[in-house]
């Protein structure tokens, strides 16, 4: 669980480390980098979309596309079931990820590696 704070988590039962592993998600960052404010987060949280697409992915995918003007919009694709998979869509509601070394301080972090495709 890169981006916890391990000696917090230290404290935890097992139980509890298992709880905290399998809801912390990619969103969980978006939600995290987005609550600045009461707006944003109001904002972050209505502006989000989500399709299920007939296809089979093996693992999820996290894309961030940057624009030169406007928000960025970070889509995470999630296996679901069998033979579905989703894709959820976040704008980013941080400042200047304009360069793939803003974008690799905000996210590395976060235990996200960061590349450009």
């Amino acid at each position: 669980m890169e981006g916890l704070d391990e000696t917090q988590l230290d404290k935890l039962s097992d139980n509890l480390k298992e709880q905290i592993e399998y809801k912390f998600s990619f969103s969980t960052i978006i939600n995290t980098l987005n609550n600045n404010d009461y707006k944003t987060a109001v904002l972050s949280n209505s502006f989000k979309a989500t399709k299920t697409f007939d296809g089979k992915i093996s693992s999820s995918e996290v894309y961030l596309y940057t624009f030169e003007t406007g928000k960025a919009i970070a889509v995470i694709f999630e296996p679901f079931g069998e033979k579905q998979f989703t894709a959820t869509g976040y704008f980013v509601f941080v400042e200047n990820l304009s360069s793939l070394s803003k974008i690799r301080e905000v996210f590395e972090p976060f235990g996200c590696t960061v590349e450009n495709i």
